[in-house]
């Protein structure tokens, strides 16, 4: 499914691929399978909070992965990153104490069932060059530690 995000995004769920507006042919991000998953529950829940566990069970547990709150907490931290560098929107991803997660009200997704989605899609499965900006875990986490 097709999603555009505040009129200035794409959001391909299949595959993960953000776009810009002004270039459809090539994604401005890929994200990866686990960032993906949880963008994609946040989206098809976004009028409501999702209790963490919720998410945890929908993103991890259903793959067959474990995971933990601090996990998620990182997780969320390199979407919010994301929405606050190419949309300008900090608070994307609101933390509800003691209830979960959801998207802001700021952001304005609306769901495509159109041509454009077709090509998007189409333009996607064509691409094979390594995107210009790809989210992952790996490069993106830099987690400091001292050894005594």
């Amino acid at each position: 499914m097709i999603y555009t995000i505040n009129s200035q995004l794409k959001y391909n769920s299949e595959d993960g691929s953000i776009y810009g507006l002004d270039n459809l042919s090539e994604p401005i991000a890929t994200l990866t399978p686990v960032l993906n998953r949880i963008l994609k529950v946040l989206i098809e829940n976004k009028s409501q909070v999702m209790p963490r566990d919720r998410i945890l069970e929908l993103v991890w547990d259903k793959h067959g992965l474990v995971s933990s709150s601090n996990t998620l907490n990182q997780y969320i931290s390199m979407l919010r990153k994301l929405f606050s560098q190419y949309l300008n929107v900090d608070n994307a991803i609101l933390t509800i104490p003691k209830k979960g997660m959801m998207l802001s009200s700021e952001l304005l997704i609306e769901k495509e069932e159109s041509k454009t989605s077709d090509k998007i899609l189409e333009e996607s499965t064509k691409h094979t060059a390594k995107p210009s900006h790809t989210i992952d875990r790996k490069k993106s986490v830099c987690m400091p530690y001292v050894v005594f």
